[in-house]
């Protein structure tokens, strides 16, 4: 006798496998990102208000991830099935009253990797001083237990997710002890260039750099010390001679050694001899100044390099402030994902540009500035440095525009703008697009100082993240919404 299967049974067998495949779905994350610190218009110089601006892109389709906007735990908005280019911006402000309810230690986690885009903006009605400072978050698999600073510094926070010690050690100090408790940050003030933080535990470091007189302000994230490497190239500088930007400035490399008996080498026309060689010992510094567009820099042992550039001429000397940290050619990537943070608001002249970046001769890069299709193709040789306007218009430029980056071989890629005029001076803004770094399902985390250098930088390949494995939505941005306060959906 054969049983007939009850149809309810069948409905019910598939709501629960439905929703069963889901909830596995959702809970794979091995991505995790958490928000550093949070200003509030008035703590690195006289600003009558101030905001953070906390930005999500998403670089691959279908990715799934939640938001935890204050930290305590509650995932309060949950993002399924997300095509790749899609924004979500999360905010707080104190003008023109106190909205929005990001918070230090905010989380984000995901199936896949994310680019996150920490900015702080500070502005006085009263003098017209503004500051924007941007940075790219790294998840926790990328961070480390130990950091080498290579600038100066006026205000070092230091996030982690867990309580304990933190070591900090001056260049030619004594080392200073500082408490950290969970979910929550430290601010050390006024540190020099080759400064060294441990800790027995993961933390996050975001260097900020912004005296009370002087209001040029810059920030970037200091990659741990596993990051580093020993090959570089220098993509770009505002006041070069052909005049990429608006203003001349004053830029500099900083090099920062990890090692003793260390020998950097800088080649600035592309013969492979260099023009310029610095022997350095652990904590010690090289200032690479004047930089040339597409210098190599490469050194016997692990460094960190670094770009600081400030406006050197009126009506813009105390305005303009940049600084990126440099990804050595052992953890690039052939794809990324760019934000147009300059936006819509300042399109009379913000001038945002891509600075991309090869290692290698015979690289093919292609951008899709609206996801419909590729827009510009170029073949780099090595060290050649690509610079690409961002095209002009509403279908290119403005809130929850994005542009897709991707490559044969890896490449090196920044953002930056120039947007100042006598209504913003101190809107410019640059940073370095993290890379697209697959989670291998561990921490990353280092659990001990480095003890020697890598062995080969260069033999590392990522060729797994070819163009062939992608695909485009053609959804852009379009769901994209920022007219609500707070932690928008």
């Amino acid at each position: 006798m054969t049983r007939k299967l009850n149809p309810l049974c069948l409905i019910i067998f598939i709501v629960i496998f439905l929703l069963c495949s889901n909830w596995l779905k959702a809970g794979n994350w091995d991505y995790y990102y958490y928000l550093p610190h949070v200003v509030d218009g008035s703590e690195f110089y006289n600003a009558s208000h101030g905001y953070t601006h906390l930005y999500i892109i998403v670089i691959e389709n279908d990715t799934t991830f939640e938001v935890d906007c204050d930290g305590d735990g509650n995932f309060e908005y949950q993002y399924n099935y997300t095509p790749a280019g899609i924004i979500k911006d999360f905010y707080k402000t104190n003008w023109p009253s106190p909205s929005g309810t990001i918070e230090v230690g905010g989380a984000i986690r995901s199936d896949k990797p994310l680019q996150v885009i920490l900015q702080f903006v500070h502005n006085n009605f009263v003098t017209y001083d503004s500051g924007f400072m941007v940075a790219s978050l790294l998840p926790t698999s990328l961070w480390g237990n130990e950091y080498f600073i290579p600038t100066e510094t006026t205000h070092l926070f230091i996030y982690s997710n867990q309580s304990g010690e933190i070591e900090i050690i001056p260049p030619n100090g004594t080392s200073i002890y500082e408490n950290i408790s969970a979910k929550n940050n430290i601010k050390i003030t006024n540190l020099k260039a080759g400064t060294v933080v441990r800790a027995n535990f993961p933390i996050y470091l975001l260097a900020v750099y912004c005296q009370s007189d002087e209001n040029y302000p810059w920030m970037y994230t200091v990659l741990p010390a596993f990051l580093l490497g020993t090959n570089y190239y220098f993509d770009c500088s505002y006041g070069e001679v052909d005049k990429v930007f608006s203003a001349p400035t004053d830029s500099k490399v900083w090099i920062l050694s990890v090692y003793d008996g260390n020998t950097v080498y800088i080649d600035e026309d592309g013969d492979d001899l260099p023009e310029k060689t610095f022997n350095l010992n652990s904590k010690e510094i090289a200032v690479y100044e004047k930089p040339k567009r597409g210098a190599h820099i490469w050194s016997l042992k692990t460094i960190a390099v670094t770009q600081v550039e400030n406006w050197t001429e009126a009506p813009y000397g105390k305005y303009g402030g940049i600084a990126t940290e440099y990804f050595p050619r052992a953890f690039l990537s052939s794809r990324y994902v760019a934000f147009d943070i300059a936006q819509k608001r300042y399109l009379d002249n913000s001038n945002p540009r891509l600075f991309i970046t090869a290692f290698d001769d015979n690289t093919e890069v292609l951008i899709d500035f609206n996801w419909d299709g590729v827009d510009e193709t170029k073949i780099l040789k090595k060290g050649e440095v690509w610079l690409v306007v961002w095209p002009m218009g509403d279908d290119y430029m403005g809130i929850g525009k994005t542009a897709y980056i991707y490559s044969n071989k890896n490449i090196h890629v920044t953002y930056k703008t120039d947007q100042a005029n006598d209504d913003h001076p101190g809107v410019n803004i640059a940073y370095t697009l993290t890379p697209y770094l697959p989670s291998t399902k561990a921490s990353g985390i280092q659990s001990g100082s480095v003890q020697s250098p890598e062995l080969d930088a260069d033999s590392r390949d990522r060729s797994n993240l070819s163009p062939e494995e992608i695909e485009f939505s053609g959804e852009g941005a379009s769901d994209l919404s920022l007219s609500s306060p707070g932690c928008n959906n």
